[in-house]
């Protein structure tokens, strides 16, 4: 009685051997590894929104209008100008 018991395959034998079984096993822990993933980039939004208002409040607040000044130094100067009335070759212009 034990070859006959020995020679037919078990429940848990077929489920390892099974490519079908592996398959949808495999498309389930994929389905469920998706959640965290999910998690993860509603993390990382979330991180970027905070990151671009904190350079808009920066910027609002230290990024205004700027005016330089200081002292300037003038120095007058005259110049001339000359005239040409000779003639001009067409393929300068």
């Amino acid at each position: 009685m034990s070859n006959s018991e020995n020679s037919k395959p078990g429940f848990f034998t077929w489920m390892k051997q099974s490519l079908g079984v592996r398959l949808v096993t495999l498309g389930i822990l994929a389905l469920i590894l998706l959640i965290p993933l999910e998690f993860a980039k509603d993390l990382f939004q979330q991180r970027e929104r905070y990151q671009r208002e904190s350079v808009n409040e920066v910027g609002g607040k230290w990024g205004g209008e700027q005016i330089i000044s200081g002292p300037i130094l003038r120095i007058p100067y005259t110049y001339e100008v000359k005239e040409f009335s000779g003639w001009i070759p067409n393929f300068l212009f």
